[in-house]
């Protein structure tokens, strides 16, 4: 019932969304194959966040049933200015690192109900200028929702601890990291012995762009 995408759109522009559908199993795979197939579709060079995400609710509210939703957060991602905008449907936040400060916090979010639940609704488009050195990590909630033997849930604060204290790895170490905690507090490998929930983690970590320099003509 996860989904997340890379959906360039040129040279200059990145699409970025993370999405959840209520539900499990065939039902929940089938309404997310909808959603891919028509986010694809709407997502152009000069396509909004909150445009694209009213437009797939549109559709989704004369497909789902009631009780059936998806949330999803889409962000547009400029690659010559590092402006990021960004529409949420009732996904969680993500966690923007700032290298310049080392601090860890969410992005802020405005108003924005998840996708099926109302076929006319305005979602708030919000703004970020993101630099060098900066990462952005988004999830669903199956990985704080996870819960051990004794009922207790992963949780906010360990998810944020590791990736402040981590902010020095690579992407891939990083997610490594994670799954492993999140392995030894569930108390079983999760590749031979899956969640209910569905577990998905993305990292866009942000480099600066080094430019050629051309070689002086010989003499």
């Amino acid at each position: 019932g996860d989904y997340y995408d890379y959906i360039p759109r040129d040279s200059d522009i990145l699409f970025v969304l993370i999405a959840d559908v209520a539900g499990h199993g065939t039902p929940a795979a089938f309404i997310m194959g909808i959603t891919r197939a028509m986010a694809h579709t709407l997502i152009t060079r000069n396509s909004t966040p909150h445009d694209v995400l009213a437009s797939l609710s549109r559709v989704l509210a004369k497909t789902l049933r009631p009780g059936e939703f998806v949330t999803m957060f889409l962000g547009r991602l400029d690659l010559k200015t590092f402006e990021f905008c960004y529409a949420s449907a009732g996904h969680l936040p993500p966690l923007l690192f700032c290298r310049e400060t080392e601090t860890l916090k969410e992005l802020p979010m405005g108003k924005g109900l998840p996708l099926g639940i109302q076929g006319e609704f305005v979602y708030d488009e919000l703004r970020a200028v993101l630099h060098p050195g900066d990462r952005l990590f988004l999830y669903t909630d199956g990985v704080v929702e996870a819960a051990n033997g004794r009922q207790e849930l992963y949780g906010f604060q360990r998810l944020n601890h590791l990736i402040h204290k981590h902010r020095e790895a690579s992407a891939d170490e990083l997610l490594d990291v994670i799954m492993e905690d999140l392995e030894r507090f569930v108390q079983r490998p999760l590749e031979l012995e899956p969640m209910e929930d569905d577990v998905t983690l993305m990292v866009l970590d942000f480099h600066p762009v080094s430019i050629p320099v051309p070689e002086a003509p010989a003499s």
